[in-house]
């Protein structure tokens, strides 16, 4: 990790992380505290964020358009975890009990990469955004900020957002699984041999990743565009 002074947005400094470098960190936070499977199966994302973090997981209204909230104290620690009410209503249906685990994901970002920017110094800026509330240290999620820069074609101006949605993938589809769960799909680069994932197979791929990580299908699609990055051909080197 880097850090570098800003101009711009509430932090007067900004963190910068590899890719590679914020899944890894979200691996090794599994592992940590036990909630790595061994085998391709659901992440336990909400047990892990209040074991990992020491923190608990509160449900309640957070207005409008609010999914998540991550709070944390003057030392930089993890408060605690809000949630939407909404967001937990029908943990029954499929596509509603994804969301609120992508929405734990996306919290659990803002704790492992963000905690340091709330410790209260001379040098924090008084003034936030319209997501960032440095009275009660926090960091308010939107739904829109979960599509900030996750395609990664441009540095978003939300670069805290971008990072939160990267450990979505991090946390639910960790690399070691992913890689075990798409074994017949994979394809190993003649030279160098790093694994790619043929375009034919990206659909077969993402519904793999789906039912066996219990995520949406484009939480899958998104992944596997990080991992396996479409080459047209080039991976064959």
């Amino acid at each position: 990790m880097n850090q570098f002074p800003s101009r711009e947005g509430p932090f007067p400094i900004r963190l910068h992380f590899e890719a590679t470098e914020m899944d890894d960190m979200c691996l090794q936070a599994l592992k940590k505290n036990r909630f790595l499977p061994s085998s391709p199966t659901p992440i336990r994302i909400e047990a892990f964020i209040e074991s990992y973090f020491e923190c608990t997981i509160e449900y309640e209204d957070l207005g409008p358009e609010i999914l998540g909230c991550t709070e944390f104290t003057e030392k930089g620690r993890v408060k605690r975890v809000l949630v939407s009410k909404a967001l937990a209503e029908n943990v029954a249906d499929v596509v509603a009990r994804r969301r609120l685990n992508a929405t734990f994901a996306h919290e659990g970002g803002h704790a492992l990469f963000h905690a340091s920017l709330f410790i209260v110094s001379g040098d924090q800026r008084q003034f936030g955004t319209e997501n960032v509330d440095f009275q009660k240290r926090r960091i308010l999620c939107r739904e829109s900020d979960f599509s900030l820069g996750i395609q990664g074609r441009r540095a978003p101006v939300r670069w805290w957002e971008y990072q939160a949605n990267r450990a979505i993938g991090g946390f639910l589809l960790p690399r070691p699984l992913v890689d075990v769960a798409l074994k017949g799909l994979l394809k190993s680069a003649l030279i160098t041999g790093t694994l790619h994932l043929r375009d034919e197979s990206r659909e077969a791929a993402a519904r793999t990743l789906s039912e066996t990580f219990d995520v949406n299908p484009a939480a899958a699609r998104i992944r596997l565009d990080a991992l396996y990055p479409a080459s047209g051909g080039q991976a064959l080197f």
